[in-house]
Order: structure tokens, then sequence, then C-alpha cells
């Protein structure tokens, strides 16, 4: 996973938070430059997301 694909997921989770159409489209976005199957990059995302630490922001 690239530094630029750490960005977008730290990005989209925040989104999320706030907007969830505004985190669907950075996850749609992201999802078409990623050359990952998407089971697999969705795992990567929910992992990540999991090992954020609880007070991020």
């Amino acid at each position: 996973m690239s530094n630029y694909d750490r960005f977008l997921l730290l990005n989209s989770f925040s989104r999320l938070r706030d907007q969830t159409q505004m985190g669907a489209y950075v996850y749609q976005s992201t999802m078409k430059h990623c050359k990952m199957p998407k089971s697999a990059f969705y795992q990567q995302w929910k992992t990540s997301l999991m090992s954020l630490p609880l007070n991020w922001k």
C-alpha cells in the first residue's frame, strides 16, 4: 500500500464520520485507481480502520 493510498484511507475515514456521501465517493475513487480485487482492498481498509488509535482525529 502506497503512502497515497494510506492518505486516501485516512481521508475517507475522517470524511466518513461527517459525510457518509463524501466517504463513499473517496472510497469509490480509490477503488478505480486500485488494482486490488474489491474484497482484498476492503479487508485492508477494515484492518487499517481497526488499527487506528481510538482517540485518532
